[in-house]
C-alpha cells in the first residue's frame, strides 16, 4: 500500500489488523524509523519481537544469531566466518512458517521507504512464499524515497502476485464529510475553501481544522453551516503542528526536541544520556508528553504518536543546531557504550569533513554491518571516505575494506573499480594482496578469466607478497585455468601447490588444489578417481577453521561427480548442502553456480519443472550480481534441451540464443559443449540435420584437442542419432538418461 504522509496508510491497516484479531489471525506489526535504516534486520526484529525474552524458541533462536553476527563482525571484516543474512533470512522465514502453521497469520510492516536492505530480503523471500502459506504480508510505503533495493523489493513482490493499493487523496465528497463530523455541522463554502488547501490528506485536514478551532476561526452561521467569516491563507502544516504544541511548557518541548535527534522511536535510556539527566529528572516531561498524545509507548521505546510531529519539532531546530545535537548525541551515546551503528549514525548526520572521529566510528560500524548487510557497510564506508582527509592514511584501508564489501554484496565492477584505485598508486604495502585477491574474485564472478589470470601472476610476481597468500593465489590461479579450458596447466598447478598448501597450513588453498584436480580427472573420463578427489576436500574443509574453506563451491564438485556415477539423490544432497553453506559463510557469489549444478541433477532425473525453476534462479541471481559464468551458458542450454524436448521450438531458439551472447561476452570457456549439444538439438528440429552434424564435428574436434574425453561419448552419441527424424513431434519425451560411461556434459569449477 503505498500514499503520501498522512494520507491514511496507517488507518486501514490497524483497522484491517483488528479485524484479523477478531476472527483468530495471528496478528503481527512494525513500522521502520528514517534513523535505523542503518539496523540489519531492524523493522523485522521488531514486528516479530525477537528477542531472548524465553516465551517463543524460535524468536530466541533468530534473536541468538542475530547477537552471533554482531560478535563475528567485530573479530574483522575480511577471511573472518561471518554468519551472513543469508542464514538469519532463513531463520526469520522459518519462524513466520511455524507460526502460520498454527494459525494464519497477518504481518503488516510499514514505512518501507526507511527499510534497511536485510529487511527488504526477509520481505522479498516471505513474498515468494506467501501462496504457499495461511500469510497475509501488508506492507506500506511512501512514493518518495525510493532506495534501488526498494524498488527491486517491490517489483519482486509484484512479480509475486501482490496486490497493489494506491491511497490517493480524499474527493470533496470524503472531505467535506470529515470536516463535518470534526466540526459536528455542516461544513460551508468557505470553511470548504480553505481545507481543500491540505489536498485532500486525511491528516492534514485533522490538524487544520483542530488548529481553525482552537483559534475560534470557525462560527456557525444562521443556517447552522460552520463557516470562516475571515479567509486567508492557512498555515504550512510543520507550523499548525507546532501551534498543536505550544500548550507544552517549555521544559518538554526543549526535551522533546533533543529527543527528535533520536528517531520517531527511542530508547529512554538513550535520551537519558543525551540529556545528560536522570531517568527520573525526565519523568515529568515524559509524563506530559504521553498525556498529551505527542509521544506512545513502543514496546521497550517510547515513539512520537505520528511522524510528521517528529518532523515538525526536528526541522524547527535550526541546521547547525541539529548537527551540533547530532554530534553531541553521537558522543554520549559512545560513552554510554551504544552500538557502533547506532553511534555511527548520530555522527554521520553531525559530522564534517575531516573529523575523525567520525570516520573511525564509521568504521567500526561498517565491520560490524558487513558480516550481515554488506549493502549498509558500503554506505558507511562511503561516508567515512568522504570525511576522511585526503591525506588521511586510514583512507587505503577504508577503501579496501568497501572493495570487499562490495564484493559480498554482489556489486563486483565497483568492487573492482576500487580495488584498482588503490592499487594504481603508492598505497600500503600491507594490503596489496587482500586487494589483488578482491580483484582477482571479482573477475572471475564477471567471467573476465583472462584478466584474472592476468592479476594472479602480477600478484605471485610482487616481493613483498607472504608466502601463505603467495600460495592461496596459486591455488585460485589452478582453478582459473581449469575454468579456462587449460586443462593441463590447471593439474599441473594444482599438483605443484597442494603439498604447499599443506605445509603453510592452508585449508582453503588445499581445498580449491584438490577440487581442481578432480575436475581434470573428471574431465580426463576418471569419473570414480575424480569423485574421490571431491570427496577428500569437502571432507578437508569440513575440518577447517569455522568451515572457512566452504567459501569455494567444493559441494558443486562433488555433487557433479557423485552425479556422473549415476548417484544423483546423492549429488543433490552435495549441492543443497553447498548452497547452504555458501549462505551461511556470506559466499553469494557461489550461490548461482549451486542453483546451476542443482538444474543438472534435475534435467537427469526428469525432473523438469525443478531443473527449469533452478535455472532461473540461477540467472536472476547472477543477473543481480553483475556476474557472468559459464553457469549461465549452462542454465541457459538446459532451457534449450527441455523445450526441445517439450516441443517448443520457439522458446529452444530464444535460450540457444541467450547462451551464444553470454559466451561472446565472456569468451571461451568451460560450458561450451553444453551450448553445442543445444544448438545441435535445435538445428535438428527446425529441419536442418546437416547443420546439425556440422556443430557437433565441432564441438568434437574442440574436445578432442583439450582432451575433455568425459564429453566425447554425449557427442558421438548426439552425432550418430541425428539422421533419425526431427525431435519436434517425434523426438523422446524427455533427454537421454544418464550414463556413468557417456556423461552428456562437464563439470567445471567457475568463477
Amino acid at each position: 500500500m503505498t500514499g503520501e504522509a498522512g494520507i491514511g496508510k496507517t488507518r486501514v491497516v490497524v483497522e484491517a489488523l483488528d479485524d484479523g484479531v477478531d476472527l483468530g489471525v495471528g496478528v503481527f506489526r512494525g513500522a521502520a524509523e528514517e534513523l535505523e535504516r542503518r539496523r540489519p534486520f531492524g523493522v523485522i526484529a521488531d514486528c516479530l519481537a525477537m528477542d531472548h525474552s524465553g516465551v517463543d524458541d524460535r524468536r530466541t533462536h533468530v534473536a541468538g544469531l542475530l547477537d552471533e553476527a554482531t560478535h563475528d563482525g567485530d573479530e574483522g571484516w575480511f577471511g573472518q566466518s561471518p554468519s551472513t543474512e543469508f542464514r538469519i533470512v532463513e531463520a526469520v522465514v522459518a519462524l513466520v512458517e511455524e507460526l502460520s502453521a498454527r494459525d494464519p497469520v497477518a504481518m503488516a510492516v510499514e514505512d518501507l521507504q526507511w527499510v534497511d536492505p536485510s529487511s527488504l530480503l526477509v520481505l522479498h523471500r516471505l513474498g515468494r512464499r506467501v501462496g504457499q502459506l495461511p500469510l497475509l504480508l501488508v506492507c506500506t510505503a511512501r512514493p518518495v524515497p525510493r532506495s534501488a533495493e526498494l524498488e527491486r523489493c517491490l517489483q519482486g513482490l509484484r512479480a509475486a502476485g501482490a496486490t497493489e493499493l494506491v491511497l490517493g487523496p480524499l474527493d470533496a465528497v470524503a472531505v467535506a464529510q470529515m470536516v463535518e463530523d470534526l466540526v459536528d455541522a455542516t461544513p460551508g463554502q468557505s470553511l470548504l475553501r480553505q481545507v481543500g488547501r491540505a489536498g485532500g490528506n486525511p491528516l492534514f485536514v485533522t490538524e487544520l481544522v483542530g488548529a481553525l478551532q482552537r483559534d475560534g476561526a470557525i462560527e456557525l452561521g444562521p443556517d447552522g453551516t460552520a463557516e470562516l467569516p475571515t479567509v486567508g491563507i492557512p498555515p504550512a502544516l510543520p507550523l499548525l503542528i507546532l501551534h498543536r504544541l505550544s500548550f507544552l511548557s517549555p521544559a518538554t518541548l526543549e526535551l522533546l526536541r533533543v529527543a527528535t535527534v533520536l528517531g520517531s522511536s527511542f530508547a529512554v535510556s538513550d535520551l537519558s544520556a543525551v540529556a545528560g539527566r536522570p531517568t527520573a529528572a525526565l519523568l515529568p516531561a515524559l509524563e506530559e508528553s504521553t498525556a498529551a498524545g505527542i509521544l506512545e509507548p513502543r514496546g521497550q521505546l517510547l515513539g512520537f504518536r505520528h511522524d510528521l510531529i517528529w518532523d515538525a519539532l526536528y526541522h524547527d531546530l535550526p541546521a547547525p543546531v541539529r548537527q551540533s545535537l547530532h554530534l553531541d548525541t553521537g558522543r554520549a551515546l559512545a560513552e554510554a557504550g551504544a552500538p557502533p551503528e547506532q553511534v555511527a549514525e548520530q555522527l554521520l548526520r553531525g559530522a564534517s569533513a575531516g573529523d575523525s572521529q567520525a570516520v573511525d566510528w564509521l568504521g567500526r560500524a561498517a565491520r560490524r554491518a558487513a558480516p550481515r548487510a554488506p549493502t549498509v557497510a558500503v554506505e558507511l564506508l562511503h561516508r567515512a571516505l568522504e570525511l576522511a582527509d585526503a591525506g588521511d592514511p586510514a583512507r587505503d584501508g577504508l577503501l579496501a575494506e568497501q572493495a570487499v564489501s562490495l564484493m559480498w554484496s554482489g556489486r563486483l565492477a565497483d568492487a573492482a573499480t576500487a580495488c584498482r584505485e588503490v592499487l594504481g598508486r603508492v598505497h600500503d604495502p600491507d594490503l596489496g594482496g587482500t586487494l589483488r585477491l578482491c580483484l582477482m574474485q571479482t573477475l572471475l564472478g564477471r567471467g573476465r578469466i583472462q584478466e584474472a589470470l592476468g592479476e594472479a601472476d602480477a600478484a605471485v610476481a610482487a616481493p613483498l607478497l607472504s608466502d601463505g597468500d603467495r600460495v592461496r593465489f596459486h591455488a585460485f590461479k589452478a582453478s582459473a585455468l581449469g575454468s579456462f579450458g587449460e586443462l593441463a596447466a590447471a593439474g599441473e598447478t594444482a599438483a605443484r601447490v597442494r603439498p604447499a598448501a599443506e605445509e603453510v597450513g592452508d585449508d582453503l588453498a588445499a581445498c580449491i588444489c584438490l577440487a581442481t584436480l578432480a575436475l581434470v580427472t573428471n574431465l580426463g573420463g576418471d569419473f570414480v578417481g575424480a569423485l574421490e578427489l571431491a570427496a577428500q576436500a569437502v571432507r578437508l574443509a569440513d575440518q577447517s577453521a569455522g568451515l572457512q574453506a566452504h567459501r569455494f563451491p567444493l559441494n558443486l564438485f562433488l555433487g557433479g561427480c557423485l552425479h556422473d556415477t549415476d548417484r544423483l539423490e546423492e549429488g543433490q544432497a552435495a549441492l543443497q548442502r553447498g548452497r547452504r553453506l555458501s549462505e551461511e559463510l556470506g559466499a553469494k557469489r557461489e550461490l548461482p553456480l549451486y542453483y546451476w549444478g542443482l538444474a543438472q541433477g534435475y534435467l537427469w532425473s526428469g525432473n523438469w519443472d525443478e531443473a527449469l525453476a533452478e535455472c532461473q534462479a540461477c540467472l536472476e541471481l547472477a543477473a543481480e550480481y553483475g556476474m557472468r559464468l559459464h553457469g549461465t551458458v549452462f542454465s541457459h542450454s538446459i532451457r534449450a534441451v527441455i523445450a526441445v524436448h517439450r516441443d517448443d521450438l520457439s522458446d529452444a531458439e530464444q535460450a540457444v540464443a541467450a547462451a551464444e551472447r553470454e559466451l561472446e561476452l565472456t569468451g571461451p570457456q568451460l560450458g561450451s559443449d553444453w551450448l553445442s549439444w543445444a544448438q545441435a538439438l535445435v538445428l535438428e528440429a527446425s529441419g536442418h540435420p546437416g547443420s546439425s552434424l556440422t556443430t557437433l564435428g565441432r564441438a568434437w574436434e574442440v574436445c578432442a584437442d583439450q582432451g575433455l574425453v568425459s564429453t566425447l561419448p554425449c557427442s558421438g552419441r548426439t552425432w550418430s542419432a541425428s539422421p533419425a527424424p526431427p525431435v519436434i513431434g517425434s523426438g523422446p519425451s524427455r533427454p537421454p538418461p544418464r550414463s556413468n560411461t557417456s556423461p552428456p556434459a562437464t563439470l567445471a569449477w567457475p568463477p
